[in-house]
């Protein structure tokens, strides 16, 4: 590398000298911003600099070369003396200035005024003007920044190590700015120079020089990406000319790089061995390959500075195949294995510095075995052969072209590049050891980085270097690695091609039984041409009559395809029960180019639990399922109080499988110990069969992997013919114990050959269930009436089971209900034996019967439950089954009056849809020696029978003889009976009845109100105000005298102008009339405003009024309203126009 950047120095030198040690070695110590012209970006750099006494020559000859050129130029004084700087000092700077202009570096200047602590203190005692001061006026002009001072650190001042802090950070940034415009110059001298490239007489060594001459000042900055570049550029202009010559004329320097190849050293990353290289450019004195050798170890040597390892890996093998293709298109002489030399040289120097894996190193690796297998065929160094007197003489002529100089002896056992690549060319045993190692190396790279299938590529031919070397064994090891990732990615001509060298290693290792399987793989694979396919078929057939009659165990995977297997039902509602025969339709695919009887076919049954669903009735099976709640340790706590709370598997088959590529994940609530949520995770759990290697599994001869299943539940098929194509067949079993089927592996036996298959995902499955009985009670369409007959139907569903005939279910009934069997009893019982026929699983046999409920006396149609118990005969369970039944008729009581007369009415409803007939209707009062007096008097006796419905009712009434009854106060109970029976006379007549209370039957009071017109009018009218009569009649003795009365009017036909209630007593007089004036709001017909008339219960110790005192209501039928419902013909208001209706 070329030194670094000088800067100037004049004045008095003694002082400087006395400073310079510390200036260098200080100024690289902090990073610096240097801000870059044309828009670039920022950099912090490091300033490292070399201080030279001005030379005027230098300053001159040095505008080509950044070596040793002066950046920027300082002038040192201690001078504090007013008079001596006027007197000499200034003239010596202006003539110093002087020089600089005519050298061109008129702005790139920095004078520097040493001060000593004495001087500063005689200047702050007299308040005059300092030498910095003139210096600034006389001298700098508008640059004042470019006149600095500092304490001498020499002498001992507590403030020169902070002078010199701020000194050093100015000359950093004045040298940045100052070397900011030489090496603006600098590449516009550069470009100016490429910019004449295509004219005579231009050298790409002189230019490469040039341009160099920029990378080592960016790298002494520290800015070695930015050194990278112009090593970028230059190695982009170098093949640029290159790759022109090919198609048009060639520069005439470039003739000195086409001569015969008689070196083939490679690279080095040493520096010092790099500047011979870059002697030789600097006298035109190179080849290809030198200056190949430089540029690249130049670029690798900053990239390993900025320790990107890998970016060196990757431009190394670009590096390497362009420089191949150049001597190519060059058409350069050299000796055979010359290039692969260098290939190997060059990659081997790489490798040593990059230990990391990566693809670009694997890819290096890789290249580096290709070239070194290339130099072992052509020196005769592979395994089994001799080397000739040719070969021999070529490996002394190719270690002629190696220069062992250029390669750094390294420590102990270690080798450089040339010596470990001279050990290898030197015997057999050296070459495959070193070949092996390499080839390891990249075998090992590729697989840590995940290229499995570039590692195989490797591994194929590392198994025909095997081949050669007599190493059958190690070479089916390969070949098989690389067949399992071959026929997993589906590279099928790449799987033929390994098949095909996998069985010729079988056949040298006399392994019959590999040798058999490989056999059936090649006459089943698709990618095999026919003639070849025709004849491994052959050998499969010859090697199973000369091989032992002992099982042979093989994938059936590509070989015979599992298409589908369905079971055959003859009914769609079927079920599967334990014992039964199955029968399933079995398709298989054969890939085999001929017909093979297969002895037996069989298929594993893989037994599973039921589902707790599926063990449920059909009843349960409808209810939504419910979240599982799992139990794991917590780890907020060190009590196991943590709930998970995971979802049902949602994604299950329809017999409970689950495919097993899919991740099987639960959801996992964690809590505390105080309830509050911990922390929400996913768990799979089939992790463990995910998470394997993909060059460990693999439809690819699983020898050791596929094992037989169990065989013991299984589906079987003897003696059929296997054709090439589709072939279908029925495949039989019998059903095994309670539980879930799947149908596991297939297995077909040829000979002896015993060919296996897991079959995939969704896997065929059936049920084999055994379902108990299930007793069910159900009614018809329609409402279950009590007091009639209703008809049930006593079901059982068999389940699994048969049922005998005979078997007897006992029924029993709940108070008030009871039950026949219409085929043998005629009797309603309470407890009945029902015996039921035969039947077959999974059927249903059912038995009618009937149902009769007492009917009792309600007020609606509302329903009454009743129960009845059911035992089953098979667990000896009891379960209780509840009916709702609505009474047939109900009926309603009420007691009307009509002045003082009194009359009962029951009427008779009913809620079924069927006619009833309703007779011998009568009525009794229950407690009549309580109540003497009171008779009954039928007044429908004309109307012996009545038929009612759901849209008719009947009615029954009484008159209420009250007579001389003196204890009207007591309750009196009557009870109603009749007789019903339905129309169309199916059943037998039924009696009905019913008991009623009712008291206070006596009419006490009578209201009589009437309106009439005001005084002189004939009619009511509108807005006039009218009397309105209320007479009050006392009909028999009544306990309370007091009463109140109350005018309640419809606010917007009445306004009742007088007193709206008041108190009255009716104890003197039986009759009394009041009279309030009420005004009509409208015409028309109005209806009389209603009079209400309470018992009046004064306050106790108070007067009248009704400050405290109580209203209460008479019973119904106390008062009677004569009044009730009257209107009234009210005429409009006299102001208002009337309305005549026209005939």
């Amino acid at each position: 590398m070329e030194g670094r950047p000088v800067i100037s120095y004049a004045g008095n030198r003694k002082i400087f000298k006395r400073l310079e040690s510390g200036l260098v070695s200080s100024l690289p110590t902090e990073a610096v911003e240097w801000k870059r012209s044309y828009g670039r970006t920022s950099k912090s750099v490091y300033v490292e600099a070399e201080f030279h006494p001005i030379d005027v020559e230098a300053l001159l000859k040095a505008k080509r070369s950044l070596n040793g050129q002066q950046v920027l130029h300082t002038f040192w004084t201690d001078c504090s003396d007013i008079e001596t700087y006027k007197s000499s000092l200034k003239d010596e700077i202006l003539s110093w200035q002087s020089t600089l202009k005519k050298a061109g570096s008129s702005s790139d200047w920095l004078i520097v005024v040493v001060e000593t602590p004495d001087s500063r203190r005689a200047n702050k005692l007299l308040t005059r003007t300092t030498v910095l001061d003139k210096l600034k006026q006389d001298i700098a002009g508008k640059t004042t920044d470019r006149c600095l001072s500092i304490i001498d650190p020499t002498k001992s001042d507590s403030k020169a190590a902070e002078s010199m802090q701020n000194f050093l950070h100015k000359l950093r940034l004045l040298f940045l700015q100052s070397y900011n415009r030489t090496l603006n110059r600098f590449e516009e001298l550069i470009r100016s120079e490429r910019e004449k490239r295509n004219e005579p007489g231009w050298s790409f060594c002189n230019y490469f020089l040039l341009q160099e001459q920029l990378a080592f000042v960016y790298e002494i900055m520290g800015l070695q990406d930015e050194s990278l570049i112009q090593y970028d550029e230059l190695d982009a202009l170098f093949t640029q000319f290159v790759l022109n010559s090919s198609v048009g004329a060639s520069p005439s320097w470039l003739s000195g790089f086409n001569s015969t190849l008689r070196d083939w050293t490679g690279f080095t990353l040493e520096k010092n061995i790099n500047n011979r290289l870059r002697s030789k450019i600097e006298r035109g004195e190179l080849s290809l390959l030198d200056l190949r050798n430089y540029l690249f170890s130049r670029q690798a040597l900053l990239l390993i500075q900025l320790k990107n390892e890998d970016e060196l890996a990757r431009r190394c093998l670009s590096f390497l195949y362009n420089t191949l293709q150049e001597i190519k298109i060059l058409e350069m002489e050299c000796i055979e294995g010359s290039t692969e030399i260098w290939v190997c040289l060059c990659s081997l120097e790489v490798l040593r510095v990059c230990k990391g894996s990566s693809l670009h190193t694997a890819a290096l690796c890789s290249f580096l075995r290709e070239k070194l297998l290339h130099l072992g065929r052509l020196c005769g160094l592979m395994p089994g052969r001799t080397p000739t007197s040719p070969q021999l003489h070529l490996v002394v002529s190719l270690f002629g072209g190696l220069r062992d100089d250029l390669y750094l002896k390294l420590e102990k056992d270690q080798k450089n590049p040339a010596e470990k690549l001279k050990d290898a060319l030197s015997s057999q045993s050296s070459f495959e050891k070193t070949y092996l190692e390499m080839a390891e190396m990249a075998i090992s790279t590729y697989k840590h980085i995940g290229r499995i299938r570039s590692a195989r590529f490797i591994g194929r031919e590392l198994a025909e270097f095997y081949l050669e070397a007599g190493q059958v064994q190690q070479a089916a090891a390969f070949l098989l690695d690389s067949l399992k990732t071959f026929q997993f990615e589906g590279w099928q001509r790449l799987g033929v091609r390994t098949l095909l060298d996998l069985v010729n290693c079988y056949k040298l290792l006399d392994d019959g039984e590999k040798y058999l399987r490989t056999c059936v793989q090649i006459a089943s694979c698709g990618g095999a041409t026919q003639e070849e396919r025709n004849l491994y078929f052959r050998e499969m057939n010859k090697k199973l009559e000369e091989l032992p009659k002992t099982e042979i165990i093989t994938s059936a995977e590509d070989i015979i395809l599992f298409h589908s297997c369905t079971q055959i039902k003859e009914r769609t509602d079927e079920k599967t029960v334990p014992g039964v025969s199955l029968k399933f339709n079995l398709e298989l695919e054969s890939n085999l180019p001929e017909d093979v009887l297969c002895e037996r076919i069989e298929i594993s049954l893989l037994y599973g639990d039921l589902e707790p669903e599926k063990r449920r009735t059909s009843s349960d099976e409808r209810k939504p399922s419910r979240k599982s709640v799992q139990r794991s340790p917590s780890v907020a706590s060190s009590s196991p109080s943590v709930f998970s709370i995971g979802e049902q598997d949602e994604e299950l088959g329809e017999d409970g499988c689950r495919d097993p590529s899919k991740l099987d994940l639960m959801e996992r609530l964690e809590y505390k110990q105080d309830k509050s949520l911990c922390a929400a995770r996913l768990v799979c759990r089939n992790a463990t069969k995910l998470l394997k290697r993909k060059d460990s599994s693999g439809a690819i001869l699983k020898d050791g992997q596929l094992k037989p299943a169990d065989y013991s539940h299984s589906l079987s098929l003897q003696n059929v013919m296997l054709n090439p194509g589709i072939n279908k067949y029925i495949i039989c079993g019998v059903a095994a114990s309670v539980g879930v089927y799947s149908l596991n592996q297939i297995s077909v036996h040829v000979a002896q050959l015993n060919m296996l298959q897991n079959i995939p995902y969704p896997a065929p499955s059936f049920t084999v269930a055994r379902e108990d009985p299930v007793i069910l009670l159900t009614k018809g369409e329609g409402e279950l009436f009590s007091g009639v007959e209703n008809k049930l139907s006593l079901s059982v569903y068999c389940g699994s089971e048969s049922i005998v005939s005979g078997t007897e279910l006992q029924l029993t009934c709940s108070r008030g209900v009871q039950l026949r069997n219409p085929e043998h009893n005629l009797e309603y019982s309470s407890t009945l034996s029902v015996q039921f026929p035969a039947g077959e699983p999974f059927q249903t046999v059912s038995v009618d019967l009937m149902v009769l409920a007492d009917l009792e006396n309600k007020k609606d149609a509302t329903s009454s439950p009743v129960s009845i118990f059911v035992t089953n005969p098979w667990n000896e369970e009891s379960k209780e089954i509840f009916l709702h039944f609505v009474p047939v008729i109900f009926s309603t009581f009420s007691l009307l009056t009509a002045m003082s007369k009194k009359f009962l009415q029951v009427t008779v409803l009913s809620p079924s849809s069927g006619n009833y007939v309703l007779k011998n209707g009568r009525m009794e009062i229950i407690n009549v020696q309580q109540i003497s007096g009171l008779k009954l008097t039928p007044i429908n006796q004309k109307y012996p029978e009545i038929v009612i419905s759901k849209q008719f009712e009947g009615s029954f009434l009484w008159e209420l003889d009250i007579g001389e009854v003196k204890n009207d106060e007591t309750p009196a109970k009557v009870k109603f009976t009749l007789d019903y029976v339905p129309e169309d006379r199916s059943e037998p007549e039924r009696s009905f009845s019913a008991i009623y209370q009712f008291q206070d039957y006596r009419t006490l009071y009578t209201i009589h109100a009437k309106v009439e017109p005001a005084k002189g009018n004939e009619f009511c009218r509108a807005s006039t105000l009218c009397p309105m009569t209320i007479q009050l009649e006392q009909l028999n003795t009544a306990p309370h005298t007091s009463l109140f009365y109350e005018v309640l009017a419809d606010q917007t036909q009445w306004a009742v102008c007088g007193r709206q209630g008041a108190v009255i007593n009716l104890q003197q007089s039986f009759r009394q009339n009041i009279i309030v004036d009420v005004m009509p709001l409208s015409g028309g017909h109005l209806p009389l405003p209603t009079v209400r008339l309470s018992k009046y219960i004064p306050a106790e110790g108070r007067g009248g009024g009704l400050g405290g005192a109580r209203l209460d209501p008479f019973s119904p039928g106390q008062v009677y309203n004569m009044s009730r419902a009257q209107q009234i013909h009210v005429l409009p208001a006299s102001n208002q126009p009337e309305f005549v209706s026209l005939p």
